[in-house]
């Protein structure tokens, strides 16, 4: 008996919508499970009750940048 593979949590950080629903789709179909916001300022309240595999994030995102971000997701959550 083959066990079913558990799909590994990504969170996508991309504020092109168009760009976000692209990478959610093809993430999705390569068996990923994504949670997609479109502003950096939304990853703090999201890891209060989310945990992720991963990170895809932009780097120019509005108010603070993805650089900023990464920083933060280091300090805080440095498993991923």
């Amino acid at each position: 008996m083959q066990l079913k593979k558990e799909m590994k949590r990504l969170l996508v950080v991309e504020d092109d919508e168009i760009l976000s629903n692209f990478l959610d789709k093809f993430l999705l179909k390569n068996e990923y499970q994504t949670s997609c916001i479109h502003d950096g300022d939304e990853i703090p309240k999201l890891f209060e009750t989310q945990r992720f595999d991963a990170v895809v994030l932009d780097l120019m995102l509005p108010n603070r940048s993805g650089m900023y971000w990464l920083k933060w997701m280091r300090q805080y959550h440095s498993y991923l």
